[in-house]
């Protein structure tokens, strides 16, 4: 459904039916797709969210992960389709206006560089976390804070 889920659940570990769902798509350099496999006007941010709504309706949250230098350009379509389901766009959206309504407050966009930031404050601190690897993947994409490599 996305690159990435974390599910709570209510009860016994190991309960199939999560109580909530936090969906992470993440982008480097690419875009969404503007179509999916079974509809050619159905982009990638809206199936997920509309899959997610269907079979979480109380408890689903998508989080796009991207470069901070997208989250403020205009050179990705999602950076149109994020305003829009975040509820500053409302005309001509791809989701229905109720379905719009209800997931508005629980869209959100996080940088891979916020992320850096806040991984990197347990360095240090939690030892299962392999801090040289994300160091390293960081680095290599271009994307690690100069304000985390002055620690």
């Amino acid at each position: 459904m996305a690159d990435a889920m974390l599910t709570f659940h209510n009860g016994p570990s190991g309960s199939s039916d999560p109580k909530a769902v936090v969906c992470f798509e993440c982008k480097f350099t690419s875009d969404i797709s503007t179509e999916t496999k079974y509809h050619y006007a159905r982009n990638q941010i809206a199936r997920i969210i509309d899959i997610g709504i269907s079979r979480y309706p109380n408890g689903f949250f998508f989080v796009l992960v991207t470069s901070s230098i997208f989250k403020n350009s205009k050179s990705r379509v999602y950076s149109y389709k994020m305003r829009e389901y975040q509820g500053d766009m409302l005309l001509g959206s791809d989701l229905s206006d109720k379905d719009l309504e209800r997931i508005s407050a629980k869209v959100g966009w996080l940088t891979w560089e916020d992320l850096a930031g806040t991984i990197f404050r347990f360095k240090g601190l939690a030892a299962d976390i392999p801090f040289e690897e994300l160091e390293r993947f960081y680095k290599e994409r271009i994307l690690f804070p100069e304000h985390i490599l002055s620690r």
